[in-house]
């Protein structure tokens, strides 16, 4: 429905924040509703979908995001939900905190924040309750993102890339695979680089 009506994730801005605010939205089944929901808001919170999506808009998804991250990242600290929902959890995390990059990536003033929050997340799961592969998988991705963000301008690059259209995007996956490795190779020695400078 978001796809082919994208203006919905401005017209609905303050029902959308409002649900996503909370994870008590996703109990009782409604996990993989409040996964997506949460995924069409880093698909579709862009400009290039509706040109309304002002900071303003993306300021308020970011907040409603991060709240979300952190309170996420505290329930998966604690042994009986890391145990209960650990995969569900990974996912909802994985989701969420690209989600929180390509807001991130859309508007730069949020990219210090951002990468505050997923340093956050990777210290506070380096030694969590969540199984090993999961753990592995969460702090994989935060790496990943933070590196990407540390570069404002390849960030929006990437980011969007990984937003295109699934369809188009299978039909040119061996090229735009090998596009973005390099990106992501290139942005990441870049960052190396200057962290031993």
């Amino acid at each position: 429905m978001f796809k082919a009506f994208p203006a919905l994730i401005i017209d609905h801005v303050s029902d959308i924040t409002e649900y996503t605010g909370s994870l008590r939205n996703m109990m009782d089944g409604k996990e993989h509703y409040f996964v997506h929901i949460i995924w069409i808001i880093g698909e579709y919170a862009a400009s290039h979908y509706d040109e309304r999506c002002s900071t303003e808009i993306l300021v308020k998804y970011h907040e409603s995001l991060e709240c979300v991250a952190y309170e996420l990242s505290m329930v998966l600290q604690s042994s009986s939900a890391a145990k209960q929902g650990g995969a569900n959890m990974t996912r909802l995390m994985s989701v969420l905190m690209t989600a929180l990059a390509k807001v991130a990536s859309r508007c730069q003033d949020l990219i210090p924040r951002v990468l505050l929050c997923l340093t956050k997340i990777v210290k506070q799961h380096a030694e969590s309750q969540v199984d090993r592969a999961s753990r592995q998988v969460m702090l994989s991705r935060a790496s990943e993102l933070v590196n990407i963000l540390k570069m404002p301008s390849l960030a929006a690059t990437i980011l969007s890339a990984m937003s295109e259209d699934f369809a188009t995007a299978r039909k040119q996956s061996l090229e735009g695979d090998r596009e973005i490795a390099l990106l992501l190779q290139t942005a990441t020695s870049l960052v190396q680089q200057i962290g031993r400078a």
